[in-house]
């Protein structure tokens, strides 16, 4: 029931939604008919891109989230008191007993305090409950990140924080491809073993700021071209 002259997205997701579950679910027409109102469609990962195709025989666009559209230079100007720690970026009790004891070893390893951000971990030594802001200055200044988000993997790509990302069934098709674009598949954690030979990899700053920069313009690009259309 949208009033405006016409509707977009911006890199949009089908999150965990595949295919296949949307058969299962007999809804592929009622979905198909809300996507021809679109005038243009965005999206973030590959498993929309290719839902979408299928559903409306259209190739939608493809681009980065949003929080690497913005340089967040507020972040510069918040001050973290707290050294020499790692982050736990998580929801809540998907931390496995045995992923909190390897954390756990590596941090007592690395002589680093345990701070996790947003959700509660017993496992850690400290709780923060960060504003938005914070929790980007939390991640820019951290030693380690070890996350198992998307915003929390596109976080430390935002600010090459060394970070390992355990990917969930529930979100292994955004993740995956997020990994991809910016070619740091090797963050992922496929064991828990990898965790310390993950987390001490160096980080390709330099290839990641660029690719951000590259993504960047596709993305002001689209938004230029829409906006322009539309307001005609």
């Amino acid at each position: 029931d949208h009033r405006a002259n016409a509707l977009v997205s911006y890199a949009a997701s089908f999150g965990s939604t595949t295919m296949e579950k949307i058969e299962r679910f007999g809804i592929g027409d009622e979905i198909a008919g809300l996507l021809q109102g679109f005038y243009a469609v965005s999206v973030r990962d590959t498993n929309s891109a290719q839902i979408i195709q299928k559903l409306c025989g259209r190739i939608p666009f493809k681009h980065i989230d949003p929080v690497l559209l913005y340089d967040f230079s507020e972040v510069d100007s918040i001050s973290i008191d707290i050294k020499e720690y790692i982050v736990v970026y998580a929801y809540a009790d998907r931390i496995t007993d045995e992923e909190a004891k390897a954390i756990q070893t590596f941090a007592k390893k690395k002589n680093k305090k345990i701070l996790t951000l947003g959700f509660y971990q017993p496992f850690c030594d400290e709780y923060v409950l960060a504003k938005p802001l914070e929790v980007l200055a939390y991640i820019k200044h951290a030693d380690y990140v070890i996350t198992d988000t998307f915003h929390g993997t596109i976080f430390s790509i935002k600010y090459q924080t060394p970070f390992a990302t355990l990917v969930r069934e529930s979100n292994q098709q955004k993740l995956m491809d997020l990994l991809l674009t910016f070619d740091v598949q090797d963050r992922q954690i496929k064991g828990i073993e990898q965790l310390e030979n993950v987390l001490e990899k160096t980080m390709n700053a330099e290839m990641i700021c660029r690719r951000i920069k590259e993504e960047q313009v596709s993305a002001y690009r689209y938004l230029e071209m829409i906006l322009g259309d539309c307001h005609e």
